[in-house]
């Protein structure tokens, strides 16, 4: 069989090539030599739409994912442990010789490290420096924060999720460290926080958060995810409607302003309404309406109110049941939907 010369095509025949192969496998072809690396580096073409995600569980992944909800993987870093490697087949990755071998049935390529740290670290700055793709997703396993620090630039979604129910919590200062310095749109903590942990400090910017594991946070947390998260959710807090009712004074005083949806189950304390010392503020619906602002519409039932600041921002709440959780919204600019109007008030 003769040779196919790949390198001596021209360049439109070379990515015509590399747009009909398997990105795994444009990968393999990217660490034969330093040439064929660049070869691939300047002709592939970098618009394609794909996202580039990390997960540090029980096995070191790096992947890519076309969708939101569809992931593939491309490399597995797994510890070389008392494993032959003697007869496989070796790469060059960071001036080092690893063993590699594939998945056949899964199509991904395994490496295989004692220092399963440095080599995943080496090979993403080889994927990105290739493709130009910055980390889209992190996945982290607890102790392995150390993927924070993987790429220069903030990250789309990062899930901290320790993969097992009955789970330890993650230390003080691992809790502290992604409160405050966690770069990401969207952070989903999936974590157990130590028993008794309590926070003071401000908490990182994020157009979404997720605690599944509510019981640290106090009035102090809430009030500071209200000062830099667009849209909260909190699962198995003991925050209360005391505190909701101090977190929308606060939001009336401009003292919080970044929230737009807060969702929370809280406990309902007899007596105490979450609109206290506000009610020269609220305005009363008379007839149902809906309210609609980015994305989110909510219906208002005859006699319910709503608190309106005087820059205009409205904030109203919505709890059908007493197990359901609570969900406050905030709207810069509402609109009234058709067939609806806005409300008569008094």
């Amino acid at each position: 069989m003769s040779e196919f010369q790949l390198l001596k095509l021209p360049s439109v025949a070379f990515r015509e090539v590399l747009s009909q192969i398997h990105i795994n496998d444009i990968f393999l072809l990217s660490l034969c030599s330093k040439r064929t690396k660049n070869t691939v580096k300047r002709n592939y073409n970098k618009l394609l739409n794909w996202n580039l995600f990390v997960c540090s569980r029980a096995v070191y992944c790096l992947g890519y994912q076309y969708l939101p909800d569809i992931k593939r993987a491309m490399v597995a870093v797994r510890e070389k442990g008392t494993l032959d490697t003697e007869r496989m087949e070796h790469v060059m990755i960071d001036g080092k010789e690893i063993p590699i071998d594939r998945t056949p049935t899964a199509n991904f390529i395994n490496l295989y490290s004692e220092d399963r740290k440095s080599l995943l670290t080496a090979v993403f700055n080889h994927i990105n420096e290739l493709f130009d793709k910055n980390l889209h997703t992190l996945i982290i396993r607890p102790p392995s924060f150390w993927v924070l620090y993987l790429g220069d630039k903030p990250f789309v979604l990062v899930i901290i999720d320790p993969e097992i129910e009955d789970q330890e919590p993650i230390s003080a200062e691992q809790c502290k460290y992604v409160l405050r310095h966690c770069k990401t749109n969207e952070l989903c903590l999936n974590c157990v926080f130590p028993n008794g942990f309590r926070y003071f400090g401000s908490i990182a910017k994020h157009n979404r958060i997720v605690v599944r594991h509510g019981s640290w946070l106090i009035l102090e947390n809430l009030i500071s995810l209200g000062q830099s998260c667009t849209r909260i959710r909190i699962e198995k807090s003991n925050l209360t409607f005391k505190d909701l009712n101090c977190l929308i004074k606060f939001w009336h005083r401009k003292k919080v302003d970044c929230f737009r949806q807060l969702v929370f189950q809280c406990e309902i304390i007899r007596g105490i309404n979450p609109f206290d010392g506000l009610r020269e503020n609220t305005i009363l619906v008379k007839g149902p309406v809906s309210l609609k602002c980015d994305g989110d519409t909510i219906t208002l039932a005859d006699g319910f109110r709503f608190v309106e600041r005087e820059d205009g921002q409205i904030l109203t709440y919505a709890q059908e049941e007493l197990q359901v959780p609570m969900n406050v919204f905030v709207f810069d600019k509402v609109e009234w939907v058709e067939g609806k109007g806005p409300p008569n008030t008094s």
